[in-house]
C-alpha cells in the first residue's frame, strides 16, 4: 500500500471530528431555536470549520480517484460515497452560512460581514 493510498483514507478519517462540528453548527442560533434575531458569530464559526473540512475532503476524493486504489468499482464507490456525501452537506451548510452573511438584517446589524 504507497503512500497515497493510505493518505486517500487517512485524510477523510482524520477530518471526521472537524465535519461533524461544521455539520452540527448552524450559522444563526436564534432561528434553530424558533426565535429571531441575528447571530453575528454563527456563520463565522459554521465557515472556520466547514472550509478546512470541504478542502480535506475533496482533497481525499482527489488522491483516491488519482491512486486508483483499490481495483474493484464496488469497493471504490463504497469507500467514495461517504466523502462525496460529507462534501455535499459541508458544501450545503457553506452556501447557508454565506446566504446568512448577505442577509440585510446581518448587514445591518453586524456589519459587511466579509
Amino acid at each position: 500500500m504507497s503512500i497515497r493510498n493510505i493518505s486517500a483514507i487517512a485524510l477523510p478519517v482524520l477530518a471526521v471530528p472537524l465535519a461533524i462540528i461544521a455539520l452540527i453548527t448552524t450559522p444563526n442560533e436564534y432561528t434553530a431555536m424558533g426565535q429571531s434575531g441575528v447571530d453575528c458569530d454563527g456563520p463565522f464559526g459554521v465557515l472556520v470549520f466547514a472550509l478546512p473540512a470541504l478542502v480535506v475532503y475533496v482533497l481525499g476524493i482527489g488522491i483516491f480517484a488519482i491512486s486508483g486504489f483499490p481495483k474493484s468499482p464496488a469497493l471504490r464507490i463504497l469507500i467514495a460515497a461517504p466523502s462525496l456525501i460529507i462534501s455535499g452537506a459541508l458544501g450545503i451548510q457553506i452556501a447557508l452560512s454565506i446566504h446568512e452573511l448577505q442577509t440585510d438584517a446581518y448587514q445591518e446589524t453586524c456589519g459587511s460581514g466579509l
